[in-house]
């Protein structure tokens, strides 16, 4: 047992290289292309009308690995139907001659059944940047997903995902007919689908724990489209409009999009393992009335080309508004954020208003966020900022005797579970509703907060470091608020990172568009794993999340990434994709093809021997077979006794296993 123990970690520290360069022509003769009032596999468009730029799916049934795809239409799951994507299915779109991007739209009740893996991720991607890809004659596409070329500026080449709900969401603005209170419904039409019979482009409603389905494992890149640039319409890399927390998302990487990478309107879906990479606007924006919770955040803000900030040139690394219009709407934006590492990118250049990239962490209108165990580094401007004066046309903080932003950095939390603290839009809701709606933030920490976290080479840290948030005493390298476990660090908390620096570093040298953007150095190479005083070992760790279902992984790390395995490698774009030295950009070491979990039988008092430089999980699993982490165990060499992890006897009903970690 211990042997297959120390092969599988050998394996797991050996790692794996990725190279090649595109040659071959794509294998068209598995390509399958959806048409406006054409068949594909299962499916035949359904909408009833021709030319009408929808191909509508109203029966159940599934894409297979066996073809790939291109979205030449806005494809859009009718309510009742079940899209199901085997794993390593390849989507490659490129925009129509009529200019229509090609979009994935599962509408209100439908679902998705989207679940990759490691090792057959999903891929939503251009036909551009299919041919870009090594040759690979076994493969579906003739391409090889696992070597991608160098990587390239570029965007819109296609249009976008979005997942759509029955959740609560808040917004009076783009619908002024949406009523404010908490226990009436209200929807909007998402951007980029037209108004529909029967509202299939409509998102929302009071079920919060509605179900779209599952998203596991999947890439999307070079996506998005700004199709109506005069009502900044656009699609996002991935959009969730209403999402229900019944919903299952997790391991989902996008980057070289136009817009916004992931932009979640309302609901309260919960995520993990999210990478967001040199995104046109915000990498993660949040709106009207999202409470979800999201853990393992990583962003690596960039540009995708030589555009305006906002439509290729990154803005906000996380940008979180409440709700869209009338701020004081039921219900409000408020999550909690564990482990998330947000990397900004400074300008290169010395023009006026130069800052390349804005904010890390961006506020508005009554939006409510906690971000714990985290790393800010590198911003392109500040690093938090109340931003109300950007003039997105809601009413800001403090509106109709709301709390003020400054108040919510010491007001706890639980103030939105009682609908007697004077919220003028409660409804009929009662204590129990509010309860059930805002499940995502710890109730006994503030509505406002930052908490073990780490700060590294930021100039100018806004209102971090102000009177009004108590987040930092100082920018000062150093500088430490013990209470809440913030700290301004002198060691990178990462293992390593380079940027472009110069116009030699062809094509991750990226200057925008506008010169009062100034120049981005777009990341050439990445290790992110948890690094100095991002680890435990060297820093106390204060705080834990709350093992519920979702948070049940403790960690012994800071950050998006931990020390030991990286789970970016071996089905991210970033993995695939070379630097100009021909390497991928992501350098962390890649874990063995078939990783896999070593399961242990343990009786009472039995030990295992770790391995160095492995990270193990002890599991609870109960006779239903569901599984609880009640630790983690860094390996050393060391022999460690399970029961010495629970500090109580096992629990003979219940099977207790070790497995390497895959966080």
């Amino acid at each position: 047992m211990k042997s297959t123990m120390k092969l599988l970690c050998a394996a797991l520290v050996a790692g794996l290289g990725f190279a090649g360069a595109a040659q071959a022509q794509i294998n068209v003769a598995n390509e399958e292309i959806f048409l406006d009032g054409g068949t594909v596999g299962p499916f035949t468009d359904n909408s009833g009308a021709a030319d009408d730029g929808i191909f509508l799916i109203t029966e159940s049934g599934t894409l297979t690995a066996d073809k790939w795809y291109n979205l030449q239409t806005r494809v859009v799951v009718a309510p009742g139907a079940t899209l199901v994507i085997e794993p390593g299915t390849v989507f490659a779109s490129g925009n129509n001659p009529d200019g229509l991007s090609g979009t994935l739209v599962v509408a209100r009740g439908a679902q998705i059944m989207a679940e990759g893996t490691k090792d057959a991720p999903i891929i939503f991607t251009s036909r551009t940047d299919l041919a870009n890809w090594a040759d690979d004659a076994n493969s579906v596409t003739g391409k090889d997903s696992r070597s991608r070329g160098l990587w390239r500026q570029g965007n819109a080449e296609w249009g976008s995902v979005a997942l759509l709900g029955k959740a609560r969401i808040s917004d009076t603005r783009q619908n002024p007919l949406n009523p404010t209170e908490f226990d009436q419904v209200k929807v909007a039409g998402i951007e980029g689908l037209p108004t529909l019979p029967g509202g299939i482009n409509l998102y929302g409603g009071l079920i919060d724990n509605d179900d779209s389905g599952t998203m596991k494992y999947v890439s999307l890149s070079y996506g998005g489209d700004d199709f109506d640039p005069a009502s900044n319409s656009e699609l996002n890399g991935m959009s969730f409009g209403g999402v229900g927390r019944g919903t299952d998302v997790s391991h989902i990487e996008i980057f070289n999009n136009i817009d916004d990478g992931l932009e979640i309107f309302g609901g309260a879906v919960n995520i993990k393992c999210l990478a967001v990479w040199n995104i046109g606007d915000d990498s993660l924006d949040i709106d009207q009335g999202y409470r979800g919770k999201v853990q393992f955040v990583l962003i690596g803000q960039g540009a995708s080309g030589s555009y305006n900030q906002g439509s290729g040139y990154g803005d906000n690394g996380v940008e979180a508004d409440g709700a869209d219009g009338d701020s004081t709407a039921q219900p409000v934006t408020a999550i909690s954020i564990w482990n998330a590492t947000v990397i900004g990118a400074p300008a290169l250049q010395n023009v006026p208003d130069d800052d390349s990239t804005d904010h890390l962490i961006a506020l508005r209108d009554n939006a409510n966020i906690q971000f714990w165990n985290s790393i800010f580094m590198t911003a392109g401007d500040t690093v938090l900022k109340n931003d109300n004066d950007d003039g997105d046309g809601s009413t800001g903080y403090g509106a109709a005797g709301s709390l003020s932003f400054n108040d919510r950095w010491s007001t706890l939390a639980g103030y939105y579970l009682d609908p007697a603290n004077g919220f003028a839009n409660a409804g009929s809701a009662t204590a129990a509703d509010f309860k059930a709606a805002y499940t995502a933030q710890d109730a006994a920490a503030n509505l406002l907060q930052i908490a073990g976290t780490v700060f590294y080479s930021n100039e100018n840290y806004g209102l971090a470091t102000s009177a009004d948030t108590g987040v930092l005493p100082s920018d000062v390298v150093g500088s430490e608020n013990v209470a809440l476990s913030n700290k301004v660090v002198a060691d990178l908390p990462i293992v390593s990172i380079t940027r472009a620096t110069t116009p030699a570093d062809v094509p991750f040298f990226v200057p925008s568009s506008d010169l009062g953007d100034g120049t981005i150095g777009n990341i050439m190479s990445i290790d992110p794993r948890a690094a100095a005083e991002a680890l435990a070992e060297n820093r106390e760790l204060k705080f834990q999340p709350p093992v519920d279902g979702f948070y049940t992984t403790p960690t012994n790390f800071v950050g998006a990434v931990g020390p030991f395995s990286d789970w970016l490698q071996g089905w991210t774009g970033i993995s695939a994709i070379e630097n100009n030295d021909g390497v991928a950009i992501l350098a962390s070491p890649a874990p063995p093809a078939e990783p896999g979990n070593v399961a242990l039988d343990l009786a009472p008092c039995v030990s295992f021997e770790t391995v160095k430089d492995c990270l193990y999980e002890v599991v609870c699993v109960d006779a239903d077979g569901n599984e609880r982490v009640v630790e983690v165990v860094a390996g050393n060499g060391a022999q460690v006794f399970v029961t010495d992890k629970l500090n109580k006897p096992l629990d003979a009903s219940k099977k207790y296993v070790v497995r390497i970690a895959t966080h």
